[in-house]
């Protein structure tokens, strides 16, 4: 509501169309500020998401809801051969553009997502990393190894053995599996949960830091993974599946398969948007990333934590748009000191050319003074308007005055006298003059009884200046 009400002068602020007014701020033409105000409606704020292009996150893995979805965010190769390509991804954002090196087929979304944010302060790109994959698991007797890193170099080995058998409603009972799996996860930050999808129980395998997640019927002597899926003896079979029609994902892991490798999903986060110069070599389009709409969608106003994976979706979702506001409050403050200063400059320039100016004819040796005026004698104007000015003790004064500011100040003088013109009955003209330039930048009448005041006191011009006339 906020959005769309807020007006000045009939303008609406804050909807994203109020973009490209210019306010003058000087003389001369095209001496100008622009200033705009970005959308700040819930379809307009949010995190700018990339899609998935190739088959890393179709034919070989599965990208749901924004890979936030569990079992939704992985990759999956047999051998370990991984799925991704080595090599340089350029990401340009709204502050600039950055490489992103891919070590290897086998890198990890974690490793990827850790080189994005080294770099983000030149990009306005972040990044996390999330790696859950779904299985449909068969009744039999499983013994395998479960680890993170890559086949040739793994890492946080554990032994899993767990019975499944088919409950009475004709699924498997994950229990024991799931169990088996959890007692290790504080070596392998891997987790086990279960999900059930169009009648089907699933197993979900979750690594939440988005490490690798190795399947394999144990290590060599040299610490690799040994080839196989599952240990010798072993006769039940994984198959990871996708969405809800539970699309499977290559093929079965079973005592016979080779190993598998399971990479994860990077998750970019940015509040604007951005383009990702070979994406493809992680699976993602190179096209400018944009703000979606609908379920799942990345906008703000399509936030739905009705679901884990919405509440999880949201607080990125709302980072950004909280990123976005601060970005805009910036910029605005940026404009408000551009347009204060001018202000302030226009001010000075104002009050500079409102000051009295004495001639500027440098050849004229009376245009580097100012004349003093004599004390009026009896029978002038000032003389007569006011019988008992004594100008004789006026002119004493304006002698105390002058001698004790050139005694105290070194940057401008003090010039004192009576009113030459008879004018200004009863006040005496006071004016300081600049030393280096000569330049006279205070001119004013004060009343004689102050000057005399001025001159006994220990802050002479001060107190003149509070009380001039």
């Amino acid at each position: 509501m906020a959005a769309t009400q807020t007006q000045f002068n009939g303008q609406n602020l804050l909807d994203g169309t109020f973009a490209g007014a210019q306010f003058q701020v000087g003389a001369n033409s095209n001496q100008i500020i622009n200033v705009a105000v970005g959308n700040t409606q819930t379809n307009g704020m949010g995190n700018y998401t990339t899609t998935t292009t190739g088959g890393v996150y179709t034919s070989s893995g599965s990208f749901q809801q924004g890979g936030y979805a569990a079992g939704g965010a992985f990759t999956i190769s047999a051998g370990g051969t991984g799925n991704f390509t080595s090599g340089a991804i350029a990401i340009s954002g709204s502050v600039g553009s950055a490489n992103v090196n891919i070590s290897a087929s086998t890198e990890s979304a974690a490793n990827i997502a850790s080189a994005v944010n080294a770099v983000s302060s030149q990009t306005g790109v972040s990044a996390q990393a999330y790696t859950s994959v779904a299985f449909t698991v068969s009744s039999g007797t499983y013994t395998f190894t479960l680890s993170n890193g890559s086949s040739g170099s793994p890492t946080n080995a554990v032994n899993i053995s767990a019975d499944v058998v088919n409950g009475s409603n004709g699924q498997p009972d994950l229990s024991s599996l799931v169990t088996a799996i959890n007692n290790q996860a504080a070596i392998t930050g891997t987790s086990a949960s279960t999900q059930t999808v169009s009648g089907q129980t699933e197993l979900v395998l979750t690594n939440a830091n988005g490490n690798n997640i190795n399947i394999s019927a144990g290590l060599t002597s040299t610490g690799a993974l040994i080839g196989s899926g599952l240990s010798s003896g072993s006769t039940g079979s994984f198959t990871a599946v996708s969405g809800s029609a539970l699309s499977p994902i290559g093929s079965a892991i079973t005592s016979g398969s080779a190993n598998a490798l399971i990479q994860g999903a990077v998750q970019f986060e940015s509040a604007s948007s951005y383009a990702i110069g070979s994406g493809s070599a992680i699976g993602f389009s190179s096209a400018a990333a944009s703000l979606t709409s609908g379920a799942g969608g990345s906008q703000v106003a399509s936030i739905n934590v009705s679901t884990a994976a919405g509440a999880q979706q949201a607080i990125s979702i709302l980072d950004q748009a909280i990123n976005y506001l601060n970005q805009q409050n910036g910029a605005l403050g940026a404009i408000q000191n551009r347009i204060q200063a001018s202000v302030s400059n226009d001010q000075t320039t104002a009050t500079n050319d409102a000051a009295p100016i004495q001639s500027t004819d440098k050849n004229s040796s009376a245009a580097q003074e100012i004349k003093v005026p004599s004390i009026a004698q009896p029978g002038s104007k000032t003389s007569a308007a006011d019988p008992q000015l004594d100008p004789s003790k006026v002119q004493q004064s304006i002698d105390t005055l002058k001698a004790k500011v050139e005694s105290t100040q070194s940057t401008f003088t003090l010039e004192v006298g009576l009113d030459p013109n008879g004018q200004h009955p009863n006040q005496v003209l006071l004016q300081l003059r600049d030393k280096a330039t000569k330049q006279v930048f205070y001119s004013y009448y004060v009343p004689a009884d102050q000057v005399a005041k001025a001159a006994e006191s220990e802050n002479p011009v001060g107190l003149i200046l509070q009380n001039k006339a």
